[in-house]
């Protein structure tokens, strides 16, 4: 993985573009998944619910009716 990290510093050296942002996000996210998945299995399923209802919201109001109750 730090040959990854290497070879994108390199490219940094020119210019920042998209392509190295996405490269450098996947490269941190591939380190951190683990810590994540063990977060997500140590949520009840209650938990999880609120953090799938929260992802598919713009803006959600987690005290509003609406978002309370599912509808």
């Amino acid at each position: 993985m730090d040959a990854k990290i290497a070879v994108l510093e390199k490219k940094l050296e020119k210019n920042l573009t998209q392509q190295h942002v996405e490269e450098a996000v996947n490269i941190l996210i591939s380190r951190e998944s683990s810590a994540y998945i063990a977060l997500w299995e140590g949520l009840t399923i209650n938990q999880k619910n609120l953090m799938c209802a929260l992802a598919w919201e713009d803006h959600p109001e987690v005290f509003s009716k609406k978002f309370c109750t599912g509808c």
